[in-house]
């Protein structure tokens, strides 16, 4: 990286980004023509085609070389974007090709959005789940102390009956 990228690339980690400059795929293939690209960026002659646009990156890898771990990173980071990542080995296209399967990629706003609203769905009931198993942890914990008749504080264990005079912080009197 050159001086402004290292700068860059430190303050977002200070913010909590992972900067990856490394690992990214020799190809970034996409079934659109030149021209139709052009028009995405207002340089082409007529408008965005209205067709789908499938993307798919490629690592090209000569027989006996392997992926570096940052390659393996940035692949993993793509694949879970819903943008393919494939490695082909001594020119072998078979993976890179629509036979037995079609590699696609969300494109339309539509789908970003069905996407968007389906992870949104699954992250809340993975929340509502985890407060769940944190008031089922409590309530084990509740019952254990009750059980052992202590309750265990900052610095030992008391009588539960004594339990509510006493600072659960231990900060009473310091």
């Amino acid at each position: 990286m050159n001086k402004n990228e290292r700068t860059v690339a430190d303050a977002l980690c200070e913010h909590g980004w992972t900067v990856l400059a490394k690992g990214w795929p020799d190809f970034l293939c996409v079934n659109w023509t030149e021209s139709e690209l052009l028009s995405l960026i207002g340089q082409g002659d007529d408008p965005p085609p209205n067709k789908e646009m499938r993307i798919l990156c490629l690592e090209l890898k000569r027989n006996g070389h392997s992926v570096t771990r940052e390659q393996r990173m940035v692949h993993a980071i793509l694949n879970a974007a819903g943008i393919p990542c494939r490695v082909i080995q001594d020119g072998d296209l078979s993976c890179a090709t629509d036979e037995g399967r079609r590699l696609k990629a969300p494109v339309t706003r539509d789908e970003i959005k069905q996407q968007a609203s389906a992870l949104w769905t699954v992250i809340n009931s993975m929340r509502r789940e985890m407060d769940r198993l944190l008031e089922q942890a409590d309530g084990l914990c509740d019952r254990i102390d009750r059980s052992r008749d202590v309750r265990v504080v900052p610095g030992g264990e008391i009588p539960y009956d004594e339990a509510d005079e006493v600072d659960p912080t231990g900060t009473e009197g310091a």
